[in-house]
């Protein structure tokens, strides 16, 4: 998802108060200004609602119940869902000490009560730009420099959340892998400026050709690129991997130092695993890795399914 999606998207609020009086005197302070409202009157709903909803931002009561503000903050930090999660604390009494400890656990802000709505407005504002702005940071920190889409960091992190959320699920999980043919060739007689931009318009390619939310693009390095497909079997994958592969083909980039055709080609490899507790998302990267070098084996500009290697007879190194 771009970041002006993101910055369109309601901000989605995590209102606390065992009072329900206080509560709706949050909403109607904030009323109007395009926020989406979560409502939790305890500290177990609370952790709930956080882990399960991500909310932009939790305005929390100290006094409740059962679980005290201070320690719902202590357990958000606690866990990495929802430890970057803004906390202001929303209180009538609150000593030097009290906010001490507040600001300590992590709190992001103090507000009293009774409620100022100008003050209430303007510091959940000033949160929220600040989450703003760290999104637009953590998004520049995990996309490609050159070609714009996702790079290895973003991989690395999306698969093991995907493979997480696949063991629990019992679903299958795909790799395809992606290497521009002969590339080092065209880099030599084109030079890297013409290099550069045969490289975005592959990345192009590939990030417009997947259009699944679930889906990630990333470049791997270097000509590689990678497409991370969850809940997705061999042979759908292997059939997303041949429509790749034709399109890059299609994109009619000339190639004159190709060994195989004037144009750009690239070589593609599978892998599916239907992942187990224990099991290491490194199997994934692996298998696919292995499904492309056999690809660039056998001719290159083709697609080879991990399944398929015990079938195929050995090949000779391959020349880059």
């Amino acid at each position: 998802m771009g970041l002006l999606a993101q910055e369109q998207m309601l901000e989605r609020l995590l209102l606390v108060d065992d009072d329900a009086c206080n509560i709706r005197m949050m909403q109607a302070g904030l009323d109007g200004n395009g926020y989406e409202f979560l409502i939790a009157t305890n500290g177990a709903d609370t952790l709930r609602l956080a882990n399960e909803q991500q909310p932009a931002l939790i305005l929390l009561d100290i006094m409740m119940p059962d679980l005290d503000g201070f320690e719902v903050l202590r357990r958000l930090r606690a866990h990495s869902r929802t430890r970057e999660i803004p906390v202001i604390f929303v209180t009538g009494c609150l000593l030097q000490a009290d906010e001490a400890r507040g600001l300590e656990l992590g709190a992001a802000d103090y507000i009293r009560k009774p409620l100022s709505f100008p003050i209430l407005r303007a510091r959940v504002s000033h949160q929220l730009e600040l989450v703003r702005q760290r999104r637009v940071l953590r998004s520049l920190s995990t996309l490609d420099g050159l070609t714009g889409i996702a790079n290895r960091r973003r991989f690395d992190e999306y698969l093991n959340e995907q493979w997480t959320y696949a063991i629990r699920t019992a679903q299958a999980i795909s790799l395809i892998m992606c290497d521009i043919d002969f590339f080092k060739h065209y880099n030599d007689y084109y030079g890297h400026l013409e290099g550069d931009e045969c490289l975005k318009a592959v990345a192009g390619f590939l990030q417009a050709r997947l259009t699944r939310q679930t889906d990630l693009v990333a470049r791997w390095g270097g000509e590689e690129f990678c497409c991370l497909m969850p809940a997705t079997g061999e042979n759908g994958a292997t059939g997303v991997a041949e429509a790749l592969r034709h399109g890059v083909l299609k994109l009619a980039i000339p190639h004159a130092q190709s060994e195989l055709t004037e144009r750009v080609t690239a070589s593609f490899g599978v892998a599916t695993i239907v992942p187990r507790p224990k099991t290491e998302a490194v199997m994934l990267i692996e298998a696919a890795d292995a499904a492309l070098y056999r690809s660039k084996a056998l001719g290159r500009n083709r697609v080879t399914a991990y399944s398929d290697l015990a079938a195929d007879p050995p090949c000779a190194p391959v020349a880059e």
